[in-house]
């Protein structure tokens, strides 16, 4: 996610307050659309750890309350709250799903207009990151509230799966080390692997975890023995924990590969080209050569 890290590498410097004083303060909201399971969520955790700024998540079905003046008193609680925190990332998860009664009126259109009308008019920094899947669903007048738009998608290059897999088997096996596969069992663990999110390939690693950890338990270990044996699993075993890794692709399927949702992903996808992507160009050592064709005279 090179390029979404340079954005946010870019509003850090926007909270700074050199910028406040020429009229260039942090965005007032930014906006984290695309398939689901692509790693939107632990994006607003990014933003915090990167900005320096206090995440705060709003559950936006807790502030409904008896009537609409009690429901509307919530929100203005959670905002001013927001407003005198300081350096703030307030997170409003599947904002789609909140804000789309508006269209049917009622409360959440009044919701949905103080929401707006805070966004525009508020100094302080606080900065709205919201992630949705389904675009079509979001309100159309949110769509000029927010500065930035990133599209997250399942094409992950080899580079960006290399990372994705290192993360969540480093949590998973506390002595993992990226040298316990070879480039070659990486490249076909990549082409197995392709058109799946970050979320499907965590939810492999931990039910190969889960295997292995059933396996051990038969060894009649004591509870040290255990952790420490599946913890250096991988640096013990990298063969068995690589196939293991192969075939466990038959039993967590892609999204995509599901019939019934490959039209609502194709919908979600269609408009990519509305948003600022990602990641850039694989540069990692993993990265497919181009095509380079010669011609001669």
């Amino acid at each position: 996610m090179d390029l979404l890290k340079a954005d946010l590498a870019e509003i850090k410097d926007r909270f700074h307050p050199s910028a406040n004083a020429i009229g260039l303060g942090p965005p007032k909201g930014v906006m984290l659309w695309g398939i689901p399971g692509t790693g939107k969520s632990l994006t607003a955790k990014l933003a915090a750890k990167m900005t320096g700024a206090l995440l705060v998540q709003c559950d936006w079905n807790l502030l409904y309350g008896d009537s609409v003046a009690e429901t509307l008193d919530n929100l203005d609680y959670m905002l001013n709250l927001v407003d005198i925190l300081g350096k703030v990332i307030l997170f409003l998860d599947e904002g789609e799903k909140a804000l789309s009664g508006s269209l049917d009126g009622g409360v959440a259109t009044k919701m949905t207009g103080k929401l707006l009308a805070w966004l525009q008019d508020h100094t302080t920094p606080v900065v709205l990151l919201m992630t949705i899947n389904h675009l079509s669903l979001l309100p159309p007048e949110m769509f000029r509230r927010f500065e930035y738009i990133w599209f997250f998608n399942n094409d992950l290059h080899f580079g960006a799966m290399y990372d994705v897999f290192n993360l969540h088997l480093a949590n998973k096996f506390s002595e993992w080390q990226p040298k316990c596969f070879t480039d070659e069992e990486w490249e076909e663990l990549f082409f197995s692997y392709q058109g799946y999110t970050p979320a499907e390939i965590a939810t492999a690693v931990k039910l190969v975890q889960s295997k292995i950890f059933s396996k051990l338990i038969d060894a009649n270990l004591n509870q040290e023995q255990l952790i420490d044996a599946l913890n250096n699993y991988p640096l013990d075993h990298p063969l068995d924990l690589y196939q293991q890794l192969l075939e466990m692709k038959q039993q967590v399927k892609a999204a995509i590969n599901i019939p019934i949702l490959q039209k609502q992903i194709a919908e979600i996808a269609m408009n990519e080209a509305f948003a600022r992507p990602v990641m850039g160009e694989d540069t990692s050592r993993f990265a497919k050569p181009k095509n380079n064709y010669s011609f001669i005279n």
